[in-house]
């Protein structure tokens, strides 16, 4: 019988052969022979629809297939495979293309019986079609687990050029990166379970790494993978680093807020929240970091704060016709929204958080102290000096509070090359408060100024310059007692280095003690 249903069968009369098949397995329901006849058939009906692009009969002779049992019969897979991806690109030729049934099809495709020994092409084939889809395959992560990624073929680790010249990435970079995206973000959903699945794939992660060291994104994965995973020891260095090369990426900021909300170190949260914010990131991760940023404020009583966030979350999804997460929705419900006060915006928070997150992002690097030898109101700008040999400048965006001339300032700093003039120079990091002086090159005096006539200019004990600026805006005359605050200054014309007063205090009170943070807000 089984030799009449083949020639039936390809002799393309598929009905007469199917009647034939579902009698042979219905006498005989146990014989292995007769569930192979009758899915070869229905497999002939499948090939048929496809061709003709014919959704309905396609499915329904698949899951005649599946139906039965075909454990082993890997050709048969093969097949299915091929005419799945017929259809396939008959559907994604459609505008618009109806991406939902391609992601049906893919669903089936993990149930076929495959040989990736006789047709690997027929199996990597579905996995190139479910990268295709894989914005709109919501189970792209369990497709690629049942894919298994050490089977991709050789081939398939290097990089194509299209016949249009283009260069497209390797299928297996695209594979591993597209997984770690997809874990990633599952964190945020099953954080315990994420961490799992992240642990059996970093290994293969950096096997790839290893074998493919000019493939560009799996190591920024990695990094994402290491945080998502809780290995903070070993992600966040990697990825400060990776930042600090390229300060604006929000995904980075993103990665590492996420970490630290996990581990509840919130303060670290709020910051890598805000400098991802503000480094536009596209619409759901905005929403993602404002909602977080809420629950922050509400864990921690900044009531102020977390209404003005909700309120702007309120406006942020009306306006793209969306609706408020349900756990934010409750927050206006409680006693705390009602008497709180929202600010027109969260400015000032923001751009605290931006300081820490600056401090975060340059903590292995040791603070030194400096003075305030100038301030520049115009011009918004300040400028200091560390040591004889150190000296900068920074603008009034760079500090968190108004300075003036000899105060002290603890700064971070790089050496870099002036764009302007090619020379070597010192860029700011970071500006913080601080009570200690840079003594090599600070000093507080007292005495007696002397004052020639006829000169706007002084000296306190014949070695502390007195300038013009100082001396008319503290009124100073001849013999009159002052204290004051001096910096070392190089004389260009004498070629030697003087003390030069940058604050003075006509009172006669302790010096020192009223230098020291006196106007600060």
């Amino acid at each position: 019988m089984t030799e009449s249903i083949q020639e039936l069968r390809q002799a393309g009369k598929l009905e007469e052969a199917l009647a034939l098949a579902n009698e042979f397995h219905q006498t005989h329901p146990e014989d292995p022979e007769s569930s192979r006849e009758l899915a070869w058939v229905h497999y002939g009906f499948a090939k048929q629809a496809a061709k003709q692009t014919d959704i309905p009969a396609f499915h329904e002779h698949v899951d005649a297939i599946l139906g039965l049992d075909m454990e082993g019969e890997g050709l048969l897979g093969n097949s299915l495979a091929w005419q799945v991806h017929r259809i396939a690109k008959s559907l994604m030729a459609q505008k618009p293309a109806p991406v939902r049934e391609v992601v049906r099809l893919l669903e089936k495709v993990k149930s076929f019986p495959f040989d990736i020994e006789q047709d690997i092409m027929a199996y990597v084939m579905m996995l190139r079609l479910a990268l295709k889809v894989k914005d709109r395959y919501p189970k792209i992560m369990d497709f690629i687990e049942w894919w298994n990624l050490e089977n991709l073929p050789e081939s398939e680790y290097e990089p194509f050029t299209t016949k249009q010249g283009r260069q497209m990435m390797a299928l297996a970079e695209r594979s591993y990166i597209t997984y770690a995206k997809q874990v990633v973000d599952y964190s945020q959903v099953d954080y315990e379970d994420a961490k799992a699945k992240i642990q059996v794939f970093l290994p293969k992660l950096d096997a790839l790494i290893e074998k493919q060291p000019d493939y560009i994104y799996p190591p920024q994965f990695r990094m994402q993978l290491l945080l998502a995973n809780g290995d903070l020891d070993q992600g966040i260095p990697l990825i400060l680093n990776y930042i600090r090369k390229r300060p604006n990426e929000n995904w980075a900021w993103f990665a590492m807020a996420e970490a630290f909300y996990h581990e509840k170190l919130y303060d670290q949260a709020n910051a890598c929240y805000v400098k991802a914010l503000v480094a536009r990131p596209a619409l759901p991760i905005q929403l993602r970091i404002k909602e977080q940023l809420c629950k922050i404020m509400v864990e921690q009583n900044q009531y102020e704060e977390a209404k003005t966030e909700i309120l702007d979350l309120e406006a942020i999804t009306g306006r793209n016709h969306m609706d408020l997460k349900p756990e934010i929705e409750a927050y206006t419900k409680e006693p705390w929204y009602a008497e709180a006060q929202g600010h027109r915006d969260n400015r000032n928070f923001y751009r605290n958080q931006v300081f820490i997150a600056a401090d975060l992002l340059y903590s292995d690097i040791p603070e030194k102290p400096a003075v305030i030898t100038h301030v520049d109101i115009k011009k918004k700008r300040f400028w200091f000096r560390v040591s004889k040999e150190i000296t900068g400048s920074a603008t009034f965006n760079q500090i968190r509070y108004r300075v003036i001339p000899g105060d002290f300032i603890a700064v971070r700093m790089k050496k870099a090359i002036s764009r302007h003039s090619g020379d070597e120079m010192y860029k700011v990091l970071t500006i913080n408060e601080t009570d200690k002086m840079p003594d090599e090159i600070t000093r507080f005096f007292r005495g007696m100024i002397y004052l020639r006539p006829g000169q706007n200019f002084g000296f306190v004990d014949r070695d502390i310059f007195i300038p013009p600026q100082l001396v008319e805006d503290n009124e100073l005359i001849g013999g009159q007692q002052v204290a004051g605050l001096a910096v070392m200054e190089y004389d260009r014309k004498r070629e030697r280095w003087n003390w030069k007063a940058v604050r003075l205090d006509t009172s006669n009170h302790d010096t020192s003690s009223r230098f020291v943070g006196d106007h600060r807000h």
